[in-house]
């Protein structure tokens, strides 16, 4: 796990993004429109491991650049999604 308590949520956010732009992306529109909320969502990231480009990949290639669909993934059966990053990853 990267998040610990003693962060900010910039911290946090920059942590889990590892210098990806997309990822750092993906975060801030997470973030969207409720930041206490949402923080959730980073948080289940970190759960499944997913940082930097795999964040990109999780929003661009398995959600097709939906953020409403990574959320939605992200609430429902969560580590299905990291699954689905691991094969875009073997291709």
């Amino acid at each position: 796990m990267r998040i610990n308590l003693d962060m900010t949520l910039l911290d946090a956010v920059v942590k889990m993004a590892g210098g990806n732009p997309g990822a750092t992306r993906v975060m801030c529109e997470l973030m969207e429109p409720n930041l206490e909320g949402d923080f959730m969502d980073i948080c289940r990231l970190d759960d499944l491991k997913l940082y930097g480009p795999d964040i990109w990949l999780a929003y661009k290639d398995v959600c097709g650049m939906n953020i409403g669909k990574l959320r939605q993934r992200l609430r429902n059966n969560y580590h299905q999604l990291r699954e689905d990053v691991l094969k875009i990853k073997r291709r």
